[in-house]
């Protein structure tokens, strides 16, 4: 009988301590593949939430408004960006290229006032419509996270009504107004006088971002170019059909903006999105902890299931020496044993984290609000082929690692004091 079957049958000799070895090694692979795709599936919802709603995937900016921009924001227009937005959509990849207007200004409804951040948009642009949602309560009830803006009430900004905004629901909620409520917009054009206009609110919207849904404000592009008496913008917002494709975009970008001579500044959602990169730091070494943590949990395990299977096992070990089975082969055989141990645990892990994936993926856990935002979410743990495998392997490598030095102490068994046992 080769050393392989041999190995894999005594396995199974001690049916219950081997499936409860492998059950306690599938339970850690299942958790580490459900805790994978949980922060994956975060990591792609806080990216793409912040893209659609805040940064975009490209920005495209006259030079010196990153830098500059909040002290001299009139400084940095793009004046005459029509010709640049039409090269610009010659590219493969873009999807939507919206210019933006960004200023401070005062919410007032003629006794009170409220400091805002307006966002002059194009409304016939795709991702300027937010998504409607079924609407959020006073306590920021959990949705589903959608791409972009949420519609928490009222309608999208439409060009053929200059004075209709929309305003986040904090800002509404604490301001006391609603949709159809007439206020007032005050502003600093770009020349430094006082400027204002009569609106009226048409939709109550939701970032998702505590500090924007405190002040922001939106509107159609034109009204805000009004407001300011300017004809310049301070951004192009480009959004691409993947997200993969943004560095390959900015490329063509910068290639077009060299032959044209155009003095520009182009940033990807990488360089802006900060809070992502440390959320992905923070939850990435979480991940490596819990990690760890089975890592060494799978090495006790097997350790001592190995240990016990050694104690049980002295006459048998005697017996295999006695008739001239060599150390290297004991060695090999207790190893194996791990191996089938970590091998099958593994694969059972395998197949029962993806079934839990998928069927939380289906139901989806409702989550509490984070830090920062301000409605919670839904997650939808997603199958990460990365942390299958990561996981398989790990419980494999560890069950062989934890297997060598039982199979060691084996192989050095007194064969005399081995065989005196079966007394």
């Amino acid at each position: 009988m080769s050393l392989i079957r041999l190995a894999f049958r005594n396995v199974f000799r001690h049916k219950k301590r081997s499936f409860a070895t492998m059950g306690a090694i599938s339970f850690g692979v299942a958790c580490l593949i459900f805790v994978g795709g949980f922060f994956e599936d975060l990591f792609i919802k806080v990216r793409e939430n912040s893209i659609y709603s805040q940064t975009g995937h490209i920005r495209i900016q006259k030079k010196g408004f990153r830098e500059y921009g909040n002290l001299a924001p009139f400084d940095y227009l793009l004046n005459d960006y029509g010709p640049l937005i039409s090269q610009l959509k010659k590219i493969p990849e873009s999807q939507v290229l919206s210019p933006e207007l960004y200023f401070g200004g005062f919410l007032s409804d003629g006794e009170k006032s409220v400091a805002t951040i307006c966002f002059g948009l194009d409304p016939d642009n795709k991702w300027a419509e937010a998504r409607t949602s079924k609407g959020l309560s006073s306590t920021a009830e959990i949705v589903r996270m959608e791409l972009g803006l949420l519609l928490v009430k009222g309608d999208s900004l439409a060009e053929n009504d200059p004075s209709g905004i929309q305003v986040a629901h904090i800002l509404a909620k604490n301001f006391g107004v609603d949709v159809g409520d007439g206020l007032i917009f005050l502003t600093r054009t770009a020349e430094g006088s006082i400027n204002g206009q009569d609106v009226r609110i048409r939709g109550i919207i939701s970032t998702g971002i505590d500090e924007l849904d405190r002040m922001a404000v939106r509107m159609p592009l034109a009204t805000a170019q009004k407001l300011v008496r300017s004809d310049g913008i301070h951004t192009i917002v480009g959004y691409l059909n993947k997200t993969e494709d943004t560095d390959r975009f900015k490329d063509q970008i910068l290639t077009l903006a060299h032959k044209k001579g155009w003095v520009i500044d182009v940033s990807t959602w990488k360089d802006l999105n900060d809070f992502y990169w440390k959320t992905r730091t923070l939850f990435g070494s979480w991940s490596k902890v819990v990690k760890f943590i089975m890592g060494i949990l799978i090495i006790l395990i097997i350790f001592n299931t190995m240990n016990m299977v050694i104690f049980e096992r002295t006459v048998e070990v005697g017996t295999l020496r006695a008739i001239g089975l060599k150390q290297k082969r004991i060695v090999q055989l207790f190893v194996l044993e791990g191996f089938f141990l970590g091998f099958l645990g593994g694969l059972g892990g395998v197949l029962l984290g993806t079934s839990l994936t998928m069927a939380v993926q289906k139901i989806g856990i409702p989550m509490p609000v984070a830090p920062g935002f301000s409605v919670g979410w839904v997650s939808e743990p997603l199958i990460v082929w990365q942390e299958l495998v990561g996981a398989f392997f790990l419980a494999l490598m560890t069950a062989i690692l934890s297997s060598i030095i039982p199979a060691i102490k084996a192989s050095r068994l007194d064969i005399a004091t081995a065989l005196r046992k079966a007394g």
